[in-house]
C-alpha cells in the first residue's frame, strides 16, 4: 500500500487523521506494507515514481497485490471515510 501525500494537502492529513487512525482500517492494514511517499517537494525522483504509478492527485493510495503487481482497482484518490476505505482494503488479495 503505497500513500501519496503531501504536507500542504488538507485531504491527506484527513485521510491520517480520520480514516488510518480508524480501529478497523488499522487491523486489515496489518496485511499490508505500508509505504508513504512525501510529495511535498517535486523532484525528477518524485515525478518519475508519480509516473510509474499513475499518480495525478493527492492523495493518491496505490494498493500492491500479493504478488507485488500495481492493482489498477482498487485505488485510491482524495479523502475516503474508514468504511469505503476498509472495503477497498479487502478487496485487494
Amino acid at each position: 500500500m503505497i500513500d501519496f501525500y503531501a504536507d500542504w494537502c488538507a485531504a491527506c492529513k484527513e485521510l491520517d487523521r480520520f480514516t488510518y487512525t480508524d480501529e478497523s482500517v488499522q487491523v486489515e492494514a496489518q496485511r499490508f506494507a505500508a509505504i508513504k511517499v512525501d510529495a511535498t517537494e517535486d523532484t525528477d525522483a518524485l515525478a518519475a515514481l508519480q509516473k510509474r504509478f499513475g499518480v495525478i492527485g493527492l492523495p493518491t493510495v496505490v494498493f500492491l497485490n500479493s504478488r507485488g503487481q500495481t492493482c489498477n482497482s482498487p485505488r485510491v484518490t482524495g479523502f475516503i471515510e474508514p468504511e469505503p476505505y476498509l472495503q477497498l482494503m479487502r478487496a485487494v488479495r
